[in-house]
């Protein structure tokens, strides 16, 4: 593609997808997709992953009556996979080590088609510390380290995680949480 000025013709180049590339069509960007349309949609774009909304894997295994192995099939002919499962909505609202039913549908949807991310976000979170939602955050990647998962935090400015700081801070008190545990579990082990 170009275009003329006065002085030269110039040459828009626009980016090409790199062979290697990794990209995700976010489940939100087609909402009322079924999982055919939705992975076929991601492949004819050139994604190599997709996300999903529990209520994507809901519809797929109910409306749609596609068994699980229907859908890794779906995954595998289009050479896509599920990369993330989105969102966790109320992971700060349980204590101790309890997960509620919507993080366990998670963790299902991740088990049965492989996904290694679950994405949190505080959207509707009560007011609670930072240092709460820490704790929170720090219980929520313990658990979904069992399933094998990456938890991301998601920011969004008119929750208690409004932007990318604070995230930031939640993340790495966390990481330095867990170092602490590790030296001293080291550290005095006699």
């Amino acid at each position: 593609m170009s275009f003329s000025s006065k002085s030269k013709q110039h040459e828009l180049v626009l980016p090409t997808m790199m062979e290697n590339s990794f990209l995700m069509l976010s489940a939100g960007t087609i909402p009322d997709a079924t999982f055919l349309e939705r992975v076929s949609a991601a492949k004819q774009a050139g994604f190599s992953a997709i996300s999903l909304f529990p209520e994507h894997y809901l519809n797929a295994r109910k409306k749609e009556k596609l068994s699980l192995e229907n859908m890794r099939e779906i995954l595998a002919d289009n050479s896509i996979v599920v990369d993330e499962v989105d969102p966790l909505l109320d992971w700060f609202t349980l204590r101790h080590e309890d997960a509620s039913r919507s993080e366990d549908l998670l963790y299902e949807m991740a088990d049965n088609l492989g996904a290694t991310t679950m994405n949190v976000a505080p959207g509707l979170a009560p007011a609670i510390s930072q240092q709460q939602v820490t704790e929170h955050f720090a219980r929520v990647c313990q658990r979904a380290s069992c399933h094998g998962l990456t938890v991301t935090l998601e920011f969004l400015p008119w929750t208690l995680v409004p932007n990318l700081n604070t995230a930031l801070q939640i993340v790495q008190q966390d990481i330095a949480q867990k170092a602490f545990q590790t030296y001293q579990e080291h550290a005095f082990v006699g």
